[in-house]
């Protein structure tokens, strides 16, 4: 008789349900001889079952391919089968189609000691006090026990009992593990679980499947104990948890929690892509998992997926309010935070560092970006010094919060209270460059300019590319009239970083204190040339009309006027070479006190514009020197000037 058939004969039995209600129950193998089997119910028309020769199997009902009834499939073969000679306690398997290692034929009876050797059918206090509502093993008539009503004490006491009078029966093996692992949890204590509870609840689990290698729901609780016990440390069981969930799934167990739990111990093993894929299918196959949402927020933050992360804590905290939120996950927020930071949306920055707060109250990260965002964009100096100290009072070696705390009172000018935070940045971190920098602009603004000097040398030492710190020192050596001091940090400032125009301009006024008048007016202009329109270009230009234009610093010489030589007030012809730049074409051919007549064969000059336009021109025309009439002495001659490229 053919399973369809059977489902006719069977209707009394609501077998019509499931197609596959007569394979429950425990089966010995006549053919393969001796061994013993129960086909497990993982859904409707499906079974899993460990079958003799091939090992774990999953069985379900055919598509009718090759007239066949059974599609047995498991690793390494794939075999239809039509089902014959069922009688009430036999069936026969026909091989109709399969790969090499298939089974040509397999015949099964039911077990004769099923009810007198096993007694499967007398519930014990171990069923009543521990079954399982996922084992499909669960007597008909006993109610499942939800873990959370498990009275562990009671339930150990009786599977063990029944464990010593029916030691073969998988379901009692599964309930002993079951009610151990709950003592574990109850007994837990500082650890995830009670450690000699965990131990042997996966004992009793490890003989659950011994006797069924196809026990889905003894993998996932045995799972779920590997994982307690990688929380107490034993991190190693981790993998083992992966490997039980996985095993549970192979079986057919896809259920939304296993998935959940399975992407959890990926998680803990940072295996962050494999935990998202895993919560990702716990969500889809049930939205309303708190714990998903929560464990994918978890591995999105590990991650550093800021915006996903915090979407599905806000989501796991709407399903579950009493959900407990990890103090970690106001990383999430920070990190978000200072994404929007970065991007200038500063009120969202300390929106997100504010709840992120609300999570961790001691989160000093927190403090410190909020309060710089108050301190920087919102210049709310008073707010800043608030969040720096409840960073400090969090954490006491906080060295970014004191020296930002000093900023703060820098920034209300108590340069007495500024200078002790600064000073203690530097005692909990003697590498913090910045926080020797900010003491020395304390210090110069109470005009204690050798102090100011030293700690800007501190910080230099410490970075040697701090290029503030060498502007910041070439200004206090230039308040100091140390110009040629001055002169040299500006440059490395300058040399650091090449548009610096502010380091451009104080060079400019200390080679004219220095009386480099040419150098003057090339820094000037190089003013005008990077930022034409910034707050120093009328400065620069003021500059350059007080010392001539900027174009003479391309042609290596300054000149002024000659003065007249008598007192009718006629100005004689041509300019008087006044400076020469000696690292110029023109040191070559021109001398201090030589008089520029004109330019080219004809053109005369009587101003330094005149010569100015002329390098304009040159520079336009892109030729590579101007040529001048000079008089040296009683002499003439022209002189054609290589043009300096600035």
């Amino acid at each position: 008789m053919a399973v369809a058939t059977l489902l006719g004969v069977l209707a009394s039995a609501h077998a019509q349900r499931d197609p596959l209600a007569f394979f429950d129950g425990v089966w010995v193998s006549v053919n393969p001889v001796g061994h013993r089997v129960i086909f497990n119910k993982v859904g409707l028309g499906q079974r899993v079952a460990t079958l003799p020769l091939l090992g774990p199997a999953s069985i379900r009902v055919s598509d009718g391919r090759d007239e066949s009834e059974l599609m047995v499939s498991g690793a390494g073969f794939n075999c239809l089968y039509a089902v014959n000679n069922v009688g009430m306690r036999e069936m026969v398997w026909g091989l109709k189609k399969g790969s090499a290692a298939c089974l040509k034929s397999a015949w099964f009876k039911k077990s004769a000691s099923e009810e007198d050797d096993v007694k499967d059918e007398i519930p014990t206090d171990c069923d009543h006090l521990a079954a399982s509502p996922d084992d499909p093993k669960r007597l008909k008539g006993v109610r499942p026990v939800p873990f959370a009503d498990l009275k562990a004490d009671k339930a150990v006491s009786a599977c063990q009992a029944a464990r010593a009078a029916h030691g073969s029966l998988q379901r009692i093996w599964l309930q002993l593990g079951r009610a151990q692992h709950k003592a574990a949890v109850d007994k837990a204590g500082d650890k995830a679980g009670d450690p000699l509870s965990l131990i042997a609840a996966e004992e009793a689990l490890d003989e659950a499947i011994k006797r069924d290698a196809s026990y889905a729901v003894a993998f996932v609780i045995r799972g779920e104990v590997r994982l307690l016990r990688g929380d107490n440390g034993e991190t190693d069981k981790y993998g083992g948890a992966i490997g039980d969930l996985t095993k549970a799934i192979g079986l057919g167990l896809k259920s939304a929690s296993v998935y959940e739990r399975r992407g959890y111990a990926h998680l803990r093993r940072r295996q962050h892509e494999e935990a998202i894929a895993d919560l990702s299918e716990a969500i889809r196959l049930d939205a309303k998992l708190a714990n998903a949402h929560y464990r994918r927020s978890v591995a999105y933050t590990s991650a550093s997926k800021w915006d996903e992360a915090i979407a599905d804590l806000e989501k796991a905290r709407a399903l579950d309010a009493s959900i407990r939120i990890d103090p970690e996950l106001a990383e999430c927020y920070v990190n978000r935070g200072l994404l929007r930071y970065d991007r200038g949306e500063f009120e969202l920055a300390i929106s997100d560092f504010s709840d992120a707060l609300a999570i961790n109250p001691k989160h000093h990260r927190a403090y410190n970006n909020r309060g710089r965002a108050y301190y920087y964009h919102k210049r709310d100096y008073d707010r800043a010094m608030a969040d720096f100290s409840k960073a400090i009072g969090n954490d006491p070696r906080n060295d970014y919060a004191y020296n930002h705390l000093g900023l703060a009172y820098f920034a209300k000018k108590d340069y007495d209270r500024a200078i002790p935070n600064f000073a203690k940045a530097i005692d909990i971190n003697p590498g913090h460059a910045e926080a020797y920098f900010n003491r020395g602009g304390a210090y110069y603004a109470k005009k204690e300019y050798e102090r100011a000097i030293g700690d800007y040398t501190k910080a230099i030492e410490i970075n040697p590319g701090y290029a503030d710190a060498y502007f910041n020192r070439g200004d206090a050596y230039y308040t100091k009239k140390e110009y040629h001091r001055a002169i040299a940090d500006f440059s490395k400032a300058i040399e650091i970083r090449p548009r610096n125009v502010h380091a451009y301009y104080r060079r400019g006024l200390a080679r004219e204190a220095a009386r480099h008048h040419l150098d003057a007016i090339a820094n000037y202009g190089n003013v005008l040339r990077i930022d034409p329109s910034g707050e120093l270009a009328g400065w620069a230009r003021s500059a350059l009309a007080r010392l001539g234009p900027a174009e003479l610093a391309q042609l290596g010489f300054s000149v002024l006027p000659l003065p007249p030589p008598h007192p009718t007030g006629v100005n004689p012809e041509g300019l008087a070479v006044t400076e020469v730049d000696s690292s110029s074409d023109a040191a070559q051919k021109i001398r201090v006190g030589d008089v520029i007549l004109g330019i080219g064969g004809k053109q005369p000059v009587t101003s330094a514009e005149h010569l100015a336009a002329a390098v304009r021109e040159a520079n336009r025309l892109q030729q590579p020197a101007v040529v001048v009439r000079i008089r040296t002495g009683g002499e003439h001659r022209f002189v054609a000037i290589t043009l300096k490229r600035l």
